[in-house]
């Protein structure tokens, strides 16, 4: 199954110094989720990106996918781009698994390393279930230190 891309007109792109809206434009969370990360003058900065996701009444892990783990945006099987040797151990952690959840709000991000960066310039998110899941991402103008 494809990958549902979270689009740039769900994410709020807060402003430095002046009241923002919150929350941003809602999204229902899809099985198997991406940011794009764009090129050029219109990369995305996943460093000062934040996601926050609203888990409903019913059990839900979400799951930050490592580099080359899970399925790419066409929904097909990915190999690890990194080879296995110790050297690029942080690029080979794996994915980063919240705790099953229930009615509770999880913040992610922002995110610092490039070991959820997949080889198409995007991160992908997947979740165990997704009644009552719900996407909200803010877009910092600048990057936490």
């Amino acid at each position: 199954m494809a990958r549902t891309q979270i689009a740039s007109a769900n994410i709020l792109a807060s402003a430095r110094d002046t009241f923002n809206t919150f929350p941003p434009t809602p999204l229902a969370a899809a099985a198997t989720m991406y940011i794009a990360g764009g090129t050029g003058t219109t990369e995305q900065d996943f460093r000062s990106l934040s996601i926050y996701f609203v888990i409903g009444s019913t059990a839900t892990v979400v799951t930050l996918r490592a580099s080359g783990n899970g399925v790419n945006v066409a929904g097909t099987a990915q190999v690890s781009p990194y080879p296995s040797n110790t050297v690029f151990a942080g690029g080979t952690s794996g994915d980063l698994v919240s705790a099953s959840t229930t009615s509770a709000t999880l913040q992610l991000g922002p995110i610092t390393t490039d070991r959820f960066l997949q080889p198409d310039g995007n991160i992908y998110l997947d979740f165990s279930q997704v009644t009552g899941v719900t996407v909200y991402c803010v877009q910092n103008p600048f990057v936490f230190v």
